[in-house]
């Protein structure tokens, strides 16, 4: 999705150096995914210290599920190589949101069987969420038309 400016160079709304990182090998963002994944999986089955958590305020803890599943969810994208030159599919962008939101679904469900934490419908929608809205997000802005900087 990059167009050809009138002297030859790509152009890019977001500029090359961010060009550059996203454009990285989908190996890297696998490895990245991966230990995202781990480190997940330690804040989900960690206990809790006071009403509010360790992480976040009272009442906050929707939103850091968004996030926190919106990033996995691009990262998985990016593993599967999504920003790769002719393999932009709606396929991938649905394989990573079904294993971000499984990934968010097991977490709630080892936090069913853990005595300090609590499982949570909310928690498993705001994991769905995050995913989607994340993903939307990232096909949309990756999607828009690059204007050329010599018009």
């Amino acid at each position: 999705m990059l167009e050809i400016g009138d002297s030859g160079t790509e152009q890019t709304w977001w500029g090359g150096r961010l060009r550059r990182v996203v454009h990285a090998r989908p190996q890297s963002y696998m490895i990245l995914s991966t230990a995202y994944m781990i480190w997940l999986f330690f804040i989900s089955t960690t206990p809790l210290e006071g009403s509010g958590g360790w992480w976040f305020p009272q009442g906050f803890d929707k939103v850091l599920h968004m996030f926190m599943y919106g990033i996995l969810a691009v990262l998985l994208l990016l593993a599967m190589g999504f920003m790769r030159r002719g393999r932009r599919e709606r396929r991938q962008v649905c394989i990573a949101f079904s294993i971000s939101f499984t990934y968010g679904v097991l977490m709630e469900l080892c936090q069913f069987f853990l005595e300090h934490r609590t499982f949570s419908v909310a928690d498993i929608a705001a994991n769905g969420i995050g995913a989607a809205f994340a993903l939307a997000l990232f096909v949309w802005l990756h999607g828009r038309r690059r204007i050329p900087e010599n018009r």
